[in-house]
């Protein structure tokens, strides 16, 4: 399965950052983020301008990105399908409880009767 997810938009302020932030030499990461946020806020809007133009025609020609999204499927035992199946009919207690006496009683079953899960478990783990 492939899902097309877009790349952030570009902003105006992030290009100006990015062209401007490796010339700020001497301070730290922080104080260089400082002193380019200071210049971008004191920029008039006709200097702003060149930068919300290049943020507009870039995020026009740039392609969305796709990922593929891998969802791995698990063999389905006969235990899990035994469970599934019965689970719903177990009630009146919690989860716990219920898990156990599930476990009880399948470790009492006869091979016989596992059979049919066996079986169910091959045919549904050859169709994944």
């Amino acid at each position: 399965e492939e899902v097309t997810t877009p790349k952030t938009k570009l902003t105006a302020y992030s290009l100006f950052v990015k062209d401007k932030f490796k010339y700020v030499e001497g301070i730290d990461f922080g104080e260089k983020t400082r002193a380019l946020a200071l210049t971008w806020s004191n920029m008039s809007k006709e200097e702003k301008q060149v930068f919300v133009e290049r943020a507009g025609k870039e995020n026009e020609s740039r392609p969305s990105r796709a990922r593929q999204v891998i969802t791995p499927k698990t063999k389905l035992t006969t235990y899990s399908l035994f469970t599934k199946d019965k689970f719903k009919y177990v009630e009146g207690i919690d989860f716990g409880e219920k898990t156990r006496a599930l476990a009880l009683t399948w470790s009492n079953m006869s091979k016989e009767e596992k059979q049919v899960f066996v079986e169910r478990a091959g045919k549904e783990n050859e169709s994944r």
